[in-house]
């Protein structure tokens, strides 16, 4: 049977007349014309040739003769004002986007807020003061209260407790900075999947392509085929000039489609393990950027309560025995020496 691994060379069909009412034949060969370009994988080009339009002196007389259809006028049917309509649009898409009337509603909805801020502070403030210089005397105070409580040691230990206590604006930043990179993974991620949406749809059309264009065809030729026998010829040209010819699709032989095929299908997973990365990463990267937001809300919330219970909880080192104390335990020891 040979080896299953070689692979068997492309036959070549049989020639194949440039008529564009004459169906493929099967295998898809070129014949004695040349064949189209292998760009190494893209998909088998056919040769097939519907005819260069030749412009006319009027694009809205008389058509080309056949088989050549006329171009395409330069001034198709337009809507009446069709201008005037796409002009009055741009402007006024341009005055919504210039528009004042969301700014003014903010600056009366803040001129309201504002202003009542305002005259409550104004009729605080003599308050306010007093409370202030009230609590500058308890600071006063307490401090002379505490003067001569707290050992050196105490003190410092008290401010190294304070010092390596979590920083908040520390955790606020590093908050920031991860909540900021969200935006542009979420972009990364809309990308890939586009990209794949775009490639997932080409793969899918690719599995039954040209099943699929000759399903087209068949039916475009019964729907010429019914203009035909009611006569209108009109129809039936548009159908054969514009619809059928310029689709006419040569199937390549079984071993270029493999190969186009599975060139579509390996872009596929390409296409979908770039979309599968992106979302891991702005997935991590959210799970992060909520961490970071929690830690700085809990030590923003919490430091001095926290700072409190560390001061409580630590041991302190033990404050030096009084000199005269000292003395008498050292001559006690050194008599029982």
């Amino acid at each position: 049977m040979g080896n299953p691994e070689q692979q068997k060379p492309c036959k070549e069909p049989e020639p194949l007349k440039d008529d564009c009412t004459q169906n493929p034949p099967e295998g898809g060969g070129y014949g004695d014309k040349p064949k189209p370009p292998d760009d190494g994988g893209g998909e088998p080009k056919p040769p097939r040739e519907c005819g260069t339009p030749e412009p006319s002196e009027n694009p809205c007389g008389d058509p080309a003769p056949d088989p050549v259809p006329p171009p395409p006028p330069e001034n198709c049917d337009k809507r009446p004002f069709d201008d005037d309509i796409k002009k009055l649009e741009s402007q006024t898409n341009q005055e919504e986007r210039d528009s004042k009337k969301e700014a003014l509603a903010k600056y009366k909805k803040l001129s309201d807020d504002v202003a009542k801020a305002e005259k409550e502070y104004a009729k605080e403030y003599d308050s306010l003061v007093r409370q202030e210089q009230a609590s500058e005397t308890y600071t006063d105070d307490l401090k002379t209260l505490l003067d001569g409580k707290l050992t050196p040691s105490e003190k410092k230990r008290i401010a190294e407790i304070v010092y390596c206590a979590p920083n908040v604006d520390e955790l606020k930043k590093a908050w920031q900075d991860a909540r900021d990179e969200l935006p542009e993974l979420q972009k990364i991620l809309n990308v890939a999947q586009n990209a794949f949406d775009d490639q997932d749809a080409e793969y899918k059309a690719a599995l039954t392509k040209y099943q699929d264009t000759q399903k087209a065809l068949d039916e475009i030729q019964t729907q010429s085929t019914k203009a035909v026998d009611a006569k209108n010829y009109r129809g039936a040209w548009f159908l054969n000039q514009f619809e059928e010819c310029p689709n006419l699709k040569v199937p390549p032989v079984p071993c270029k489609f493999n190969e186009w095929l599975e060139g579509i299908a390996k872009k596929e997973v390409e296409k979908s393990e770039a979309v599968r990365q992106a979302k891991v990463t702005l997935d991590q990267k959210t799970a992060d950027a909520q961490k970071r937001k929690k830690e700085y809300e809990d030590a923003k919330a919490k430091r001095r309560d926290n700072i409190l219970k560390t001061i409580a909880m630590d041991p302190f080192p033990a404050p030096p025995p009084p000199k005269d104390k000292t003395s008498q335990e050292s001559s006690s020891e050194a008599k029982a020496a």
